[in-house]
């Protein structure tokens, strides 16, 4: 009888499992670092929660961000794209890019994060001042517009250095092939670090206060404060709208607490928000950065 109650539970089982549908969560960026780690465990967390749908880890890595956002909008099938800040930032930059108006908003998995500029062989932003120093950035992305603001009316010029991803121009900082290089601020990144690296934070974008960093804004650095680091979870706006306010429950519920600490140890914050605001969020996310990068002196290609 236990034999039999067993192998219909098993049926029951694998029955529900082979009639839920897949779903690709893509992720355009490096596969290092806390952020990815974020939505592995996102993606755990879905999958234990309900049988409907079966989401599954997909990295498009690409343009920064544009070849993952095709992907997901150009699908005949259900994705889901889970990408960064740079969803906005790029299409203000590049004319061949994808559209933000192509896809709707589910929700927000950790917000304004700060970035930093790292190098071993200066010690201060000041220092910058030389002209003479490079930097690693990922075009098209928040690293660019991060060393674009700090050059643009600061008195600073650099030599930007295209990289596929933030810890490829990390490793050439470290080897001293690049001066300095642009990555997020938390102790993940910190990690990397031995004492004998000596590597020094010349400065951190955003406003808050890190005891033992400064933030650029206090370094009388100006035009960095809202350049910071959020993860943002988008379907393409031709979606179901009642699957839409499925998966965006769905991705809700599954930042639970260890998602919520590594965000906070990434000196992130969690942003919850009603899903009935959810587009108008996504409409001032676009405006804001298609305003934003111009005044940086930054003209779309």
């Amino acid at each position: 009888m236990h034999k039999f109650l067993f192998t219909l539970l098993l049926l029951v089982m694998s029955t529900a499992h082979a009639q839920s549908q897949t779903v690709s969560v893509v992720w355009p960026f490096s596969l290092a670092g806390a952020q990815p780690n974020m939505v592995r465990q996102m993606i755990d967390n879905a999958n234990k929660q309900q049988n409907k749908y079966q989401f599954v880890f997909n990295n498009v890595p690409g343009a920064g961000g544009t070849v993952a956002a095709n992907t997901v909008n150009n699908a005949k099938e259900l994705k889901v794209l889970i990408t960064s800040t740079s969803f906005y930032i790029r299409p203000a930059m590049y004319q061949v890019s994808h559209n933000p108006q192509d896809f709707d908003l589910l929700g927000t998995v950790c917000s304004k994060q700060p970035f930093a500029v790292f190098s071993k062989k200066y010690r201060r932003v000041s220092d910058l001042r030389d002209g003479k120093a490079s930097i690693g950035i990922i075009n098209g992305t928040i690293s660019q517009l991060v060393s674009t603001s700090l050059q643009h009316n600061n008195g600073i010029v650099l030599n930007d250095i295209g990289y596929k991803g933030t810890p490829e121009a990390m490793t050439d900082m470290l080897g001293g092939q690049i001066d300095a290089s642009v990555d997020f601020f938390g102790p993940m990144t910190m990690a990397r670090f031995t004492e004998q690296d000596k590597v020094h934070v010349l400065g951190i974008t955003g406003e808050r206060n890190i005891p033992g960093f400064a933030t650029f804004k206090s370094q009388n650095i100006k035009g960095l404060e809202s350049i910071e680091f959020s993860m943002y979870v988008l379907v393409k706006n031709a979606t179901d709208p009642a699957t839409k306010q499925e998966l965006s429950d769905i991705i809700a519920n599954s930042i639970n607490e260890p998602v919520q600490k590594m965000c906070v140890d990434e000196y992130g914050i969690i942003e919850r928000a009603d899903y009935n605001s959810l587009a108008g969020k996504h409409q001032s996310l676009i405006n804001h950065w298609t305003k934003f990068v111009p005044t940086v002196g930054i003209k779309k290609q």
